[in-house]
């Protein structure tokens, strides 16, 4: 478990570098639904439910998978994945209180407040070197962590709702794929709304070519550049230093 879901934010921040965070969720979320409700309608699962339980995956998933996840990827462009990890990490604090606001089953002890201020405490104190680092914490990077405070919000609300939500008529393995299904249409939506699609960095080889052929150019320059400012100092120097001898012979 600690290996597939760490590997999660090291895997995001390396796709969010060629790919708008909206589309690459979209995407992920669309196929990886796709797919596994195939799956459970091949292995005989029920597949198709009324009207009010598609509306309740489809809230669950979108809090989950576009709260929580299309943050972290925005967040990701900002911010390390390390910390956008340890920030993620308040997640069961947020559970815990939602999960006793909401539905009841966990009365919050004065020891367990005291665990949870003493959690937010942690993250403050382990966030405060690079707040006050001059020049580490820009303004964007303070805003993008900041959101992950609020995708862990978003996505122990939609756990919390969809334990709320639980029937035993719902079978959790289609359930979850209509919820990555929603989440990757609204993904989708969220991304054309901001044209991230038209900026993709795999979706204009052409464009990409190009950008590395002139990178590679005005590298070639500056090294030329370099080295005739070379010569050119050696050539003064060499000058100067024939004009100081000659006027000592003159002497």
């Amino acid at each position: 478990m600690y290996l597939f879901w760490g590997s999660t934010y090291l895997g995001i921040d390396i796709a969010v570098e060629h790919i708008p965070p909206a589309l690459m969720c979209g995407t992920r979320f669309t196929i990886a639904g796709v797919f596994m409700l195939a799956y459970c309608g091949l292995r005989g699962k029920r597949i198709l439910y009324a009207p009010r339980q598609l509306w309740q995956m489809a809230a669950v998933g979108v809090l989950l998978l576009m709260g929580g996840n299309l943050t972290l990827a925005y967040a990701e462009t900002r911010v390390a994945s390390g910390l956008a990890a340890l920030i993620i990490a308040i997640t069961p604090l947020w559970f815990l209180v939602l999960d006793s606001l909401l539905l009841g089953d966990h009365h919050i002890a004065s020891r367990g407040k005291a665990g949870l201020g003493l959690g937010v405490v942690g993250l403050a104190v382990l966030l405060w070197p690079d707040l006050m680092a001059t020049g580490s914490f820009g303004r964007s990077q303070l805003w993008a962590s900041l959101s992950l405070i609020l995708a862990s919000f978003s996505w122990a609300l939609g756990s919390v709702l969809a334990k709320k939500w639980k029937s035993p008529e719902v079978d959790p393995f289609s359930a979850i794929a209509w919820q990555m299904i929603a989440a990757g249409i609204a993904n989708l939506l969220f991304a054309v709304a901001l044209r991230d699609h038209s900026h993709a960095g795999m979706a204009d080889p052409a464009r990409a070519h190009h950008a590395i052929y002139s990178c590679r150019q005005r590298d070639r320059r500056r090294v030329r550049g370099t080295g005739n400012q070379r010569r050119s100092k050696n050539e003064n120097l060499n000058r100067a230093d024939a004009g100081h001898r000659k006027r000592m012979r003159l002497n």
